[in-house]
């Protein structure tokens, strides 16, 4: 997953959903590229770490790349 998320490395946040089949080997479902939908059913998608994700990929980041 690593090597494909660099392929979509426009995006911050990717959901990626895998199920395990019946040998416990993981296997692919989809990705969703706005994972934040999840929060209207299951609350924050990072819970108690939600601010500091959001500090660190959406603040942090982006002022670190806009200043290079």
């Amino acid at each position: 997953i690593k090597n494909k998320h660099k392929q979509l490395a426009h995006f911050k946040i990717i959901g990626w959903d895998f199920a395990i089949d019946k040998d416990e080997n993981p296997v692919f479902i989809e990705y969703n590229l706005c994972p934040g939908q999840n929060q209207i059913t299951c609350g924050p998608t990072f819970g108690d770490l939600t601010e500091r994700v959001l500090d660190e990929f959406f603040v942090k980041k982006t002022l670190k790349y806009a200043q290079n």
